[in-house]
């Protein structure tokens, strides 16, 4: 992994993406200090070495949308909760903590369908990204048990002062503000997107919700290239 504090040449990032899997070249950007991570085969590994960096965890929703252009105005969204990442979900690590079938009426939010992960399932995928912290941290983890990897990264997390998973011991469903700014901002995005591939049926959106109420949009793919179709997931 290389930390890039200033600037990085199109060049290096094209011979790294030479061994990964269809030349990706994997990042983990800390916007607050303008640095990245990048050349990782995992992010989470990027995200400990950011975190022992000191950049904190500030994500409150992790979230992937499947767009389908047999009904644009239908949105098909999976969320996780706050300090979980949108990698979690790619990787196939833990399932959804939310599910939703949300549609555009008129510019206006109507949900059509909506699953909420149980409290069990809730408490197993917070002591996995525990344990996958706890895994990430240091080699001399590799050894441990899993109960012990899972206090090692709660361990790290306290003492760094990163509280959003802690602080949340079950899943607050996503607020209705969030889902209608995801609406208004993606309008006509399939259109945007035919202007550089000639057809597009469907593609997957990953976004990021921080703490002040920011939202990125980043990583559109298609559905094969993520893990699968959401909405039949």
């Amino acid at each position: 992994m290389v930390l890039v504090e200033k600037e990085i040449s199109r060049k290096k990032l094209l011979k790294m993406s030479e061994k990964m899997y269809e030349n990706l070249v994997k990042v983990v950007v800390d916007i607050d200090k303008g640095t990245m991570i990048v050349d990782g085969a995992l992010h989470a590994d990027q995200e400990a070495f950011m975190l022992n960096q000191g950049s904190l965890q500030k994500n409150l929703y992790g979230i992937n949308v499947l767009f389908d252009n047999a009904d644009p105005d239908t949105l098909y969204l999976e969320v996780v909760g706050p300090g979980f990442e949108v990698s979690n979900l790619n990787r196939g690590d833990i399932s959804p903590h939310e599910r939703l079938t949300i549609k555009r009426e008129n510019g206006k939010l109507k949900i059509l369908e909506r699953e909420i992960i149980s409290q069990s399932n809730y408490e197993n995928s917070a002591n996995l990204r525990y344990r996958q912290i706890g895994q990430s941290l240091s080699q001399e983890n590799s050894g441990l048990s899993d109960n012990d990897l899972i206090e090692s990264g709660k361990n790290f997390l306290k003492k760094h002062g990163y509280k959003l998973l802690e602080n949340h011991s079950s899943y607050q469903k996503i607020s209705d503000q969030y889902l209608q700014k995801i609406l208004e901002n993606t309008s006509g995005l399939f259109h945007k997107l035919s202007k550089y591939e000639s057809k597009i049926d469907q593609f997957v959106l990953s976004i990021t919700v921080f703490d002040q109420d920011e939202m990125v949009f980043w990583d559109v793919v298609l559905p094969e290239h993520k893990y699968g179709d959401v909405k039949n997931g």
